[in-house]
């Protein structure tokens, strides 16, 4: 409570009353994780799922590709790369290969490259 000549029954803040500068900087990583993660939250909100396209196989899968200018999903699903129509989502065509990853398309030279993992036996 503060004590005065105004005001004889109010007293100071205690020490305890108030945050630290210190406290406050040993804060701020989890008030900034906090913020960061509740933007995320609600930017992840505006998106849905559209459609689910079944891939045969049982084997692996590893990094998708889209080609939106070519209208293009590929896919690298281990032992090819599967290439699907992102209007219909019908698979257009497959390129067989071993431990296959990554996909690149490069527009000016007409032509997609594909990464794979050599394999001694």
């Amino acid at each position: 409570m503060l004590r005065g000549p105004d005001n004889p029954g109010v007293s100071p803040a205690s020490s305890a009353d108030v945050m630290k500068p210190s406290a406050l900087r040993m804060n701020a990583p989890w008030l900034t994780l906090l913020a960061v993660g509740a933007a995320m939250l609600s930017a992840a909100g505006g998106r849905h799922l559209i459609k689910k396209i079944a891939i045969p196989g049982d084997y692996g899968w590893d990094y998708l590709t889209a080609d939106s200018e070519g209208r293009r999903l590929y896919v690298s699903h281990d032992q090819e790369v599967v290439a699907l129509d992102l209007d219909s989502g019908v698979i257009v065509g497959k390129v067989p290969g071993s431990d296959v990853h990554g996909i690149a398309v490069v527009r000016e030279l007409g032509r997609d490259f594909i990464s794979a993992t050599d394999q001694v036996r």
